[in-house]
């Protein structure tokens, strides 16, 4: 056995080194397919993080109606049925710019987006701006027979990314600012913000 072995010493070697070379390919290549794996989820944390942190401001923004909310020696229009109390909240310390409230459909036969609209639709507002707070307005709501309205909110965060926050509360990106994405004629009415307390 002894003389076998040392007769065969070079190819025992080999066979040796090539069992090592396998064995250190194979960890190389789970190496690098770890390495992969690790990359793909970084970079998808990243793309996570990066797309919560654009929409952070976003997030803080909402409108709805709120009936007699607003004083009455404050409101520029008589309160009829006509008009709705709308109200703003800006929960983030930074203001919204463009900001642009259309009334949509939520039930019934009417448009539910805001973009649906003609220029010069005469169920929106617009403010240049709105500071962190609460604040209101009013605007012409009417619906009809059998359909429930809503207030659809659009604006630019402080960022310059603009946003729409729908009828039914999704928030979405928008491509250009709100101005623009609606078509608003210029120069624009512009509407002031009455502040109203919590």
């Amino acid at each position: 056995m002894y003389n076998f072995i040392r007769e065969n010493i070079d190819i025992i070697n080999m066979i040796i080194q090539a069992i090592i070379g396998a064995v250190t390919a194979g960890a190389l290549i789970v190496a690098i397919k770890n390495i992969k794996m690790n990359r793909d989820q970084y970079e998808d944390e990243k793309k996570n993080n990066s797309e919560k942190e654009l929409k952070i401001q976003a997030e803080k923004i909402a409108a709805w109606f709120e009936e007699k909310r607003i004083p009455p020696d404050q409101l520029s229009k008589r309160r009829t049925q006509a008009f709705k109390d709308v109200l703003i909240r800006n929960n983030d310390l930074l203001p919204i710019y463009n900001v642009v409230l259309t009334v949509v459909g939520q039930y019934g036969c009417m448009k539910k987006n805001g973009e649906e609209y003609p220029r010069g639709y005469n169920q929106r507002l617009i403010f240049s701006e709105i500071p962190y707070g609460l604040w209101g307005n009013q605007i012409s709501a009417q619906g009809g027979m059998a359909i429930t309205v809503t207030i659809e909110i659009a604006f630019t965060d402080s960022r310059g990314n603009s946003w729409v926050r729908r009828g039914n509360g999704q928030l979405e990106p928008l491509p250009t600012s709100p101005i623009e994405y609606y078509n608003i004629c210029r120069p624009c009415s512009w509407s002031t913000p009455v502040r109203v307390k919590d």
